[in-house]
């Protein structure tokens, strides 16, 4: 498997692979090109890519939240998303971060799954968080 690589930065070469994993991934949560740059330069954040995959961490304290997490849909269920949540982790720890959270899609069972996996259990329900489609979210907490 080829290496999972962190960037903690703006990277005008990793970023458009991310948004195409985006694109192909999550299609009704894309960012633009705009809001990921300022999400990159302007927050404590952390990217783990891989080229069929990535994840995006935030923290405040000792409160991290994955912001999203994509994996494209040819390497889903080969342990890429894991690996990405192990990834965040990992890193996270060392940061502070005693609680990891997360949102997602209640009908997203393989993604729940994977969490429920990791550790993670739903503590909360966003209705209608989601837009397109109009869906609620689960919010997932895993205590580091």
């Amino acid at each position: 498997m080829v290496p999972i690589s962190l960037l903690e930065a703006w990277d005008e070469v990793i970023l458009p692979q991310v948004l195409a994993l985006e694109a192909e991934s999550l299609p009704g949560e894309i960012w633009s090109r705009e809001v990921w740059r300022a999400f990159l330069e302007k927050r404590q954040c952390l990217l783990f890519h891989h080229p069929h995959g990535f994840a995006l961490y935030t923290w405040v304290l000792d409160e991290g939240e994955l912001i999203k997490l994509a994996v494209s849909p040819g390497y889903r269920r080969q342990g890429l998303g894991g690996l990405l949540v192990e990834a965040g982790v990992r890193a996270l720890q060392p940061r502070g971060v005693k609680r990891l959270l997360l949102e997602v899609r209640a009908t997203n069972q393989t993604a729940q799954a994977l969490y429920r996996a990791w550790g993670f259990y739903s503590v909360a329900i966003r209705p209608d968080y989601y837009q397109t489609p109009r869906e609620d979210a689960w919010i997932y907490m895993k205590e580091l």
